[in-house]
């Protein structure tokens, strides 16, 4: 009897042994799959759960996300390892700059002053600060043209790079306005040379800014250092040999700029001191706001 109760006990532990076998031997695979969501935002990772309220995600930038079902346009299966994108136009041709660590999403320009470098083809921005709006595209390999709105004046822009040597690039270039309120015209036209890549560059001009029938020549130097892909610190420097406006000696300037993703723009910020010919220094914070396409 004794040897029959060991032989049934064998034949009914059998079974549960088969099966923790047989379902250590092949485990769920997990699905990885990419999310349209109604922000224009393309989210993609392994799909973790689905409750039918909320969509719980393990993506590869940012670990693990929780995404409102309601938000989402469509849930589409992915190749393993795509990464998660916007789908805005804007938006895209900055992430291309930022994940390519030979490019930026704005390095033509640096707060005002114009660097020496072109941009892609066909590729440009749209710019707002206190003083100006400007709208700027690159027509050609070479060629820069854009339209400007100040509170003096309207108008257009125009710069001309060249390619001098291995990461040495020089322009020449203006703005002219027509001004407002009986105001004369406007123009400031410049020479720079730039020495340094898209992320990492500085930047020598010269130039004359000619308003209202007076001429103020100058000499600016600017320098851009990029601190991660997304933020970079920049200065930006003018002595001005014959002071007009507010008798400025000196202008000098550092802050930075950044990519906000969420927002599909680059913000600016920066403190500007300037030095008056009687000594006296005068703080202005400058704000900037950039929208590449």
């Amino acid at each position: 009897f004794r040897y029959l109760a060991v032989f049934l006990g064998l034949i009914l532990m059998a079974p549960d042994s088969m099966a923790q076998e047989d379902t250590g031997s092949s485990p769920q695979e997990r699905r990885y799959v990419c999310i349209t969501m109604v922000t224009q935002v393309l989210r993609c990772g392994y799909l973790i759960d689905d409750d039918g309220r909320e969509i719980t995600l393990e993506t590869p930038e940012i670990g693990v996300i929780i995404l409102p079902k309601s938000d989402v346009i469509s849930i589409q299966d992915a190749t393993e390892g795509a990464r998660s994108q916007s789908l805005n136009p804007s938006s895209q041709r900055a992430q291309q700059s930022i994940l390519n660590p030979d490019r930026a999403p704005q390095s033509s320009r640096y707060f005002f002053a114009p660097s020496a470098l072109p941009m892609e083809q066909e590729e440009g921005y749209a710019h707002l600060n206190p003083l100006l709006l400007n709208v700027t595209s690159q027509v050609s390999e070479n060629l820069m043209l854009g339209a400007a709105l100040s509170w003096v004046g309207f108008g257009a822009t125009l710069k001309a790079s060249a390619r001098l040597s291995d990461e040495v690039y020089g322009s020449v270039g203006a703005m002219g306005l027509v001004g407002f309120y009986d105001l004369g015209p406007t123009f400031f036209p410049f020479v720079n040379l730039t020495r340094g890549n898209q992320n990492n560059h500085a930047s020598i001009a010269f130039a004359a800014l000619n308003f209202d029938g007076q001429v103020s020549p100058m000499i600016n130097f600017s320098a851009c250092k990029e601190i991660n892909p997304r933020v970079w610190l920049i200065t930006e420097n003018y002595y001005f040999a014959d002071p007009m406006l507010f008798s400025e000696q000196l202008l000098l300037s550092v802050g930075g700029r950044w990519w906000k993703n969420n927002q599909n723009r680059l913000g600016e910020f920066a403190l500007m001191m300037m030095i008056t010919e009687d000594g006296e220094a005068i703080p202005i914070p400058w704000l900037g706001t950039t929208w590449p396409f």
